[in-house]
Formats: structure tokens, C-alpha cells, sequence
């Protein structure tokens, strides 16, 4: 069982023994973000990791023609791991999907921090091989699964970490993000709403059914779980199934 700190939230944080998580704590600092604002730009320059606190991160990866979602992270992710492997450049873009709240430090106070203890870095590469298990999966869910699977799995995923409130997406966001046409994503939104899964307004909706929508989603979202390293129930405070 993971020793919450109090006005700590990201997850890898709190699974941190003392003497570790006190070598990071005096280099982070907190930065708010706004809904649709780009916290890391894809071929960029990374000069800061950050433990995402609260809100929904969408990570994506661009092409001059297309873009799509390769992972939805929350308070158990975090932004940068590009500079645990090596690079000093972003290999997708980050777009916040809320507003929120991440514990930044410098990729250069980090590197001191992980020489100093490196057990650091043993913890923080489980949350890389995470979120390589979560975008390959997300991969093989979009090669696999129907079109209702894949947005119930969403809607899921997004209502877990954002603890039931009030998502601020629209049917195209949805769509961008998967991947698929918005009149396919509007289709399943409609039918949802019809029998009562989620209820929309301008702008956004919210989860009312998600049992329901899990029995219709794919295995995806589960599978990703369970090879995170640290599974914990979302916060009260803060909403991807395949």
C-alpha cells in the first residue's frame, strides 16, 4: 500500500521511499496548466520532467497530415521521458485535455538526483516501460477493435481519472484523438446519451453509466493497468481503455 504525502497526488511520487522522495522534493515546483495548452512540443527541446498532479494529458504524435493519440495520462504519468531514455528532444506532443496542475523539476536537477540515488531511476524506467505497454496497445486497439469499443474504452478511461466530473470535449476532440471520423464518433455520443451511458452539453459531457460502458469497451484499458507499476483508484480531485 502506497503512504499518501500529504499534497502529493502523482502516484510514482508517493511510491517513493523517504530518503528518495526527499532528494526530489527540494528541485520540484508546482506549474498549473490550462485546458488545450501544449506542455511539450513534439522534436522539441525537453528541459523539464513533470509529475502530473491533477487533469488529463494527451499524448500524441503529429505528422504534417495527421494527428493521433498514442496515450491519455493523469495523476499516475508523467511528461518528459523522452529524458530518461537519452534524448533531449520531445518524441510527441503533450496537450492538456483539462486544466491542471504537474510537480516540474529540471532534467538537470533530476540527473543529480538519480546519481545521488539511483534506485530513482529504476522506479522511473517501470513508468517508461508503462507507457510503452499503454502506446503499443493503443496501437494494436485501433488496428483490433470497433469503432464502439474503442470510444466506450475511451470515455472510461477519461472518467476514471477525472473521477466522474464534467469532460470538456466535443465530438471532434474525440474523434482527433482516436483517430476516427467525427460523424462515426457522433453515431456512438447519440446512442450513448440515448440510453442513458453519458450526458452531453455544449462543449462537454459526462460519464452517468460506466459500468455499462466497460462491458461494451475492449480488454485494452485493463491490460494497460495491469503492467503499471503503481495501479491506484483515481482521486476525487481529478478522467483509456482500448
Amino acid at each position: 500500500m502506497l503512504a499518501q504525502r500529504i499534497n502529493i497526488r502523482n502516484t510514482i511520487l508517493n511510491s517513493l521511499p523517504p530518503a528518495e522522495f526527499e532528494r526530489l522534493r527540494c528541485y520540484l515546483r508546482p506549474v498549473s496548466f490550462k485546458r488545450n495548452s501544449v506542455l511539450e512540443e513534439q522534436s522539441r527541446p525537453v528541459e523539464n520532467l513533470g509529475f502530473i498532479e491533477s487533469g488529463l494529458v494527451s499524448l500524441r504524435r503529429n505528422s504534417s497530415m495527421n494527428s493521433v493519440e498514442i496515450a491519455l495520462i493523469d495523476h499516475r504519468g508523467i511528461l518528459g521521458v523522452s529524458t530518461l531514455l537519452g534524448m533531449d528532444v520531445a518524441g510527441h506532443q503533450s496537450i492538456a485535455v483539462t486544466s491542471g496542475t504537474v510537480l516540474s523539476i529540471r532534467v538537470s536537477d533530476l540527473q543529480c538526483a538519480m546519481e545521488a540515488q539511483p534506485d530513482i531511476k529504476s522506479r522511473l524506467f517501470c513508468r517508461v516501460q508503462a507507457l510503452l505497454v499503454h502506446t503499443s496497445q493503443v496501437a494494436l486497439c485501433a488496428l483490433s477493435h470497433s469503432v464502439e469499443q474503442r470510444v466506450s474504452g475511451w470515455l472510461c478511461h477519461a472518467s476514471d481519472a477525472f473521477a466522474g466530473m464534467e469532460l470538456p470535449v466535443t465530438h471532434e476532440h474525440i474523434a482527433t484523438m482516436l483517430g476516427l471520423r467525427r460523424a462515426s464518433v457522433t453515431e456512438m455520443l447519440i446512442r450513448y446519451e440515448n440510453q442513458g451511458l453519458i450526458a452531453k452539453t455544449r462543449g462537454a459531457l459526462r460519464v452517468r453509466d460506466r459500468d455499462r460502458l466497460r462491458q461494451i469497451a475492449c480488454s485494452c484499458c485493463s491490460t494497460i493497468a495491469s503492467h503499471s507499476p503503481y495501479v491506484a483508484k483515481p482521486l476525487s480531485s481529478i478522467g483509456s481503455q482500448g
